[in-house]
């Protein structure tokens, strides 16, 4: 038939799959998610006061389905970041000064800077977008 043509479009689905937000933020996500959470379990880890060491041991992050977590299952962390009525939340600044007042976690928190966190995955994402 006179007037009759065909369109192929190569590399569709790699461009579908570039501008699809699910995969392309993804990975980069994921990746900002793993890396904070082991700086925090690192910095919480720096901050914990140290008797025996099994406080600081116990101390550990997991990352899966998209989340993260830093804890410990040591029944007394709670005491140490928190406190009791006959002892403060303690936490170790420099080395070994124990100081009152804010627990490992609280202190570890407030150390990251997670504006940093939110600016190094907007980065990433831009790159993959070409800006």
């Amino acid at each position: 038939m006179p007037g009759m043509f065909s369109i192929e479009v190569l590399g569709l689905d790699k461009l579908q799959k570039k501008l699809d937000p699910k995969s392309t933020l993804q990975k980069p996500q994921d990746e900002q998610i793993r890396t904070t959470a082991v700086k925090l379990e690192g910095e919480v880890r720096k901050a914990t006061p140290v008797d025996t060491g099994r406080l600081r041991s116990s101390i550990f992050s997991d990352f899966s389905g998209g989340g993260a977590v830093v804890g410990t299952n040591v029944r007394y962390a709670p005491f140490v970041e928190f406190g009791t009525e006959f002892m403060e939340a303690r936490h170790v600044e420099g080395g070994s000064a124990r100081v009152l007042g804010t627990g490992p976690f609280t202190f570890a928190m407030k150390r990251l800077d997670l504006k940093g966190v939110e600016i190094q995955l907007g980065k990433k994402v831009e790159k993959i977008w070409g800006k």
